[in-house]
């Protein structure tokens, strides 16, 4: 899997643990998750990350996050990697203690993702995962068995109906040193119906697998003409292995969670 998608896929691991965190706990979530999401963000980005505010109503089942902004590691130029106008989530607040959870609408508005490639051919998505990979393996990790067994527990956990997912107003940034300047294409609306209604819902790895792969295939056909092989070849990369990446990435960001409480 490329590195942009893994940095994508964590993202929306730490986008379903803020559903569970609206929907388990209390409306003092707002400062907590904002503070939180900055300063475990940062140290485990290396990176500056900051959101503009954070607005939780576990009664009604809605919340939302504005102005989420991921800055760039050292060594590159542009200002950030990725940011984020708004993303609101309403969820159906009599299904919070069922199987499925039915969410029935989330609006991600205006993801601007920076893809800057430097002299060495590094990109700066690539730093931003080496980043999260010297944390988690710093923070030390759950032997092989546990892993496995958590694994095994995840497939058996809760699932989700999504009654609609949109994506709106999405731009990609392109820089090179084969381009003369930094390059700009807008990505088409992308819109889901109905996911995982059919049957008994469907585990998260599964949703973003499958955004994941349309918002893919719509930032190679944006970006196609614009001589870098790096970003074509996502297309032939696919999401094979997207599920491993989630339960490493929510098991990074969950240690975070938890010290948010015990520190």
């Amino acid at each position: 899997m490329s590195r942009g998608l893994k940095i994508a896929a964590g993202a929306f691991a730490a986008l379903a643990i803020l559903i569970g965190a609206v929907v388990y706990i209390g409306s003092s979530l707002d400062s907590i998750v904002e503070k939180g999401i900055e300063k475990y963000g940062s140290r485990i980005l290396q990176a500056r990350v900051a959101i503009g505010s954070v607005e939780i109503s576990p009664q009604s089942g809605k919340g939302s996050l504005r102005g989420i902004f991921i800055g760039n590691p050292a060594g590159f130029e542009a200002e950030s990697a990725f940011e984020l106008d708004e993303v609101t989530i309403g969820i159906n607040v009599e299904s919070v203690m069922e199987n499925p959870v039915i969410i029935k609408e989330i609006r991600v508005i205006a993801p601007k993702l920076t893809y800057e490639l430097n002299e060495q051919g590094v990109s700066n998505l690539d730093a931003l995962q080496r980043n999260i990979e010297a944390f988690t393996g710093a923070s030390g990790g759950k032997s092989g068995g546990e892993s496995k067994d958590a694994g095994a527990k995840g497939e058996a956990g809760r699932k989700l109906v999504i009654e609609k997912l949109s994506i709106q107003k999405g731009t990609v940034r392109v820089e090179a040193p084969v381009l003369k300047e930094m390059t700009e294409v807008s990505l088409p609306p992308i819109e889901f119906t109905d996911i995982g209604k059919e049957g008994s819902g469907t585990a998260p790895d599964k949703v973003a697998a499958k955004v994941l792969d349309t918002i893919t295939r719509q930032v190679v056909t944006a970006t196609a003409g614009l001589g870098l092989e790096q970003l074509r070849g996502l297309a032939e990369e696919g999401t094979a292995g997207l599920g491993d990446v989630l339960e490493e990435g929510a098991e990074g960001i969950g240690k975070a969670i938890e010290g948010l409480f015990g520190e």
